[in-house]
Formats: C-alpha cells, sequence, structure tokens
C-alpha cells in the first residue's frame, strides 16, 4: 500500500535530495530536515521562489521518493 513520504524521511533520503536541490550541499548542518514548513520556508529563500513553488517542488520530491522506496519494499 502506498505511504507517502513525511519530514521525518528527508533525513534517510538526503543524497538524492542534494542531487535534486545542488543548493542545499553547503548546509549539511544547518538543514531543518525535522520540520517540513521550516524545510520548505528554507528552500523558499535559498532557491529564491515562493513558499508555494518551494512546497510544489519538495512535495513532488518526497512523492517520487515514496514511489522509489514502495519499489523497493515490493
Amino acid at each position: 500500500m502506498f505511504k507517502p513520504m513525511k519530514a521525518s524521511d528527508l533525513r534517510k533520503c538526503l543524497p538524492r535530495l542534494r542531487q535534486r536541490f545542488p543548493i542545499i550541499q553547503n548546509f549539511d548542518d544547518n538543514l531543518p530536515t525535522d520540520d517540513l514548513d521550516r524545510f520548505i520556508r528554507f528552500m523558499a529563500k535559498k532557491q529564491h521562489i515562493t513558499e508555494s513553488e518551494a512546497r510544489a517542488e519538495v512535495e513532488d520530491f518526497l512523492y517520487l521518493e515514496s514511489l522509489h522506496r514502495e519499489l523497493d519494499h515490493s
């Protein structure tokens, strides 16, 4: 059964997260991966986009990661 990923899963997929969003590679210690809203605000600020745009990008990433996880566990 499909289970969407949540903020706590961000740290688990950090290598692919860095690949998808190269701008975060220099912020290892400061990434707010424990709170999805904080992470989205962080991404919006670093990419100079709106929070809505950042949310869409992060949600797309999490959706694809959850599909990847489902394939690995099937």
